[in-house]
């Protein structure tokens, strides 16, 4: 009887599901930065001290203003850019002097023409810098030139095109995330392509490098799609039936949660065939995709766009704490059932006072519940 208990509880902890991996991405398209804690903030994760924070960097196009990313030409300069950063606490301390805080940017390679280059810093508050508007996808807004003209000097040497890396201001900066996927609340998006939040699973990509494996090919690593928060455990795809989910940081699904709406599975474009180590373009990839996450295959039609589009990752937004009313359960239930719900607590004291309303902490290792799921598919706002 021991055994078998034993063994049950064995098998129940590795089908559990755990935060194995934070990543914040400063500078759209540039490689991102592991955390072991971050906070949750309605616009993305941020560094615990609310400094660095998801994509609110950009490259732009001096021309146009238009934003420069791994899809287009400039994949190789992009895929050689390593991000660093100072002082070495930036990433741990609660407490930092945000005007002596950088990312630090180095070239390896060197520039476009294979010159040398030096590092460059990259000032983590820059209040003087021009404004220019800027445009990601269909939206345009402002955003301030970061760091004058030797900076835009050395992103346009290493791109080999004149470019700005330009910052926006997490209070006024305003673009929203597209109502049509945003069942309980409006919500707001840094440069991110359209969400704060990309949730990524780790046996997923185990299955996806199973097909991958026995055509032949190179098996790939998560960073390929570049997705914010790692979960591990649990099944292959089974995050096709998840509609919101609590991280908490003891496994008791009432305590310190933070709750994300999954909303929108991720369809994917060029980047995940991108090498980030040498932005060659490996066709395979896109063709796994192909073959196992197309929304035919799935049946997701609905937009007709999905038809055709391929899947990995589930798009997410926080869900703000006065709406986080709904029951923990793992199993896969009816959203339309009217379940007798109690709320969840938020967050603990490491949430910081200068961050927005309604952030929280997470960290590696969290709990990660199923809070809501179906079987069905993903559905639009009508």
């Amino acid at each position: 009887m021991k055994q078998r208990e034993e063994e049950a509880e064995q098998e129940e902890e590795a089908n559990s599901l755990r935060v194995s991996a934070l990543v914040v991405y400063p500078i759209k398209s540039l490689p991102g930065i592991s955390l072991t804690k971050a906070i949750a903030t309605p616009l993305g994760l941020s560094t615990v001290n609310g400094v660095i924070r998801d994509r609110s960097y950009m490259i732009v196009s001096k021309k146009d203003g238009r934003f420069m990313t791994l899809r287009g030409p400039y994949s190789t300069g992009l895929c050689g850019i390593e991000v660093d950063w100072y002082p070495p606490q930036l990433l741990t301390s609660e407490e930092v002097d945000a005007s002596d805080s950088h990312l630090i940017l180095r070239a390896p390679s060197g520039d476009a023409r294979g010159n040398a280059i030096d590092p460059l810093k990259l000032p983590a508050v820059d209040e003087e810098g021009d404004g220019i508007n800027v445009t990601v996808w269909e939206w345009q807004g402002p955003a301030r030139v970061v760091g004058g003209a030797h900076t835009s000097e050395w992103i346009s040497r290493v791109l080999g095109v004149e470019s700005h890396i330009v910052h926006c201001d997490p209070v006024t900066h305003h673009r929203d995330v597209d109502p049509a996927w945003v069942n309980e609340t409006p919500a707001r998006v840094l440069f991110a392509d359209g969400f704060p939040y990309l949730f990524v699973f780790e046996e997923s990509l185990k299955d996806l490098n199973t097909y991958i494996v026995n055509q032949g090919h190179t098996p790939i690593d998560m960073k390929r799609f570049r997705g914010n928060i790692c979960v591990a455990g649990g099944m292959p795809w089974q995050e096709d039936c998840m509609r919101r989910v609590a991280l908490h940081h003891v496994p008791d699904p009432n305590v310190d949660g933070s709750i994300f709406s999954l909303v929108k599975p991720c369809s994917r474009c060029a980047i995940p065939s991108v090498d980030p180590q040498t932005g060659e373009k490996n066709d395979y990839v896109r063709e796994a995709l192909a073959a196992m996450r197309k929304g035919t295959l799935l049946g997701w039609e609905d937009p007709p766009s999905f038809k055709h589009s391929t899947f990995f990752g589930i798009n997410a937004c926080l869900v703000p704490p006065e709406t986080t009313t709904t029951t923990s359960s793992s199993s896969v239930q009816d959203e339309s059932r009217d379940d007798a719900a109690a709320s969840i607590p938020r967050g603990d004291d490491r949430s910081k006072a200068h961050l927005p309303e309604g952030t929280v902490a997470v960290s590696v290792g969290d709990h990660v519940t199923v809070l809501r799921a179906t079987m069905g598919p993903f559905l639009m706002n009508k």
